[in-house]
């Protein structure tokens, strides 16, 4: 992947588009926080932040994503 990841926290306001994307994932959707990985302005990835359940976008390839948003929660832990 050569395009920019942007890593952001979850809000409230950030639901509908992770429910969106655990549909597309067919899972649920991660509960409480969690971290989201942008490609462009496109939600692909998420990651909650307590036990590392992900759902991704499936039309694209997103197990690095994937691994990279459980590196930064737990590296997130770690500092915390």
């Amino acid at each position: 992947m050569t395009e920019p990841i942007t890593i952001t926290q979850s809000t409230e306001a950030d639901a509908p588009k992770l429910w969106r994307l655990a549909a597309l994932d067919d899972r649920r959707a991660p509960q409480g926080p969690a971290l989201l990985a942008y490609v462009g302005d496109e939600l692909r990835a998420a990651v909650a932040v307590s036990d590392g359940h992900a759902v991704a976008d499936p039309f694209h390839p997103t197990a690095e994503i994937v691994d990279l948003l459980r590196f930064q929660a737990r590296r997130d832990a770690v500092a915390a």
